[in-house]
């Protein structure tokens, strides 16, 4: 894996977590962020699916370098997706150490 890879997933997780603190505002304004939550698959899984909506919005198909054309297009986009929702730990762990580096 080359490191400007893990660079852009590290950054699309930083835009979602932006865009995640505007969806929950926008969802509690409206007062629809229980029932919302309370949505089978969805309600749990909220963040997966504004990543997949966040990588289909913005065309991005970082997956497709590695792994070339898959059965149908929109594979990479939930790949993608899903993989950029699982670097939120990741990206946690950078700014932390980031921060602590700042400390010194």
């Amino acid at each position: 894996m080359k490191m400007y890879t893990l660079g852009a997933f590290v950054l699309l997780a930083i835009a979602l977590g932006v865009v995640m603190t505007v969806v929950d505002g926008l969802l509690d304004m409206l007062s629809v962020s229980d029932a919302v939550g309370k949505i089978p698959i969805i309600g749990a899984n909220l963040t997966v699916a504004v990543s997949i909506g966040l990588i289909w919005v913005l065309d991005v198909s970082i997956i497709q370098n590695f792994t070339g054309e898959m059965r149908a297009s929109w594979v990479h986009i939930v790949v993608d997706g899903v993989l950029v929702a699982g670097m939120i730990p990741v990206k946690n762990a950078v700014v932390s150490a980031i921060e602590k580096g700042m400390r010194a």
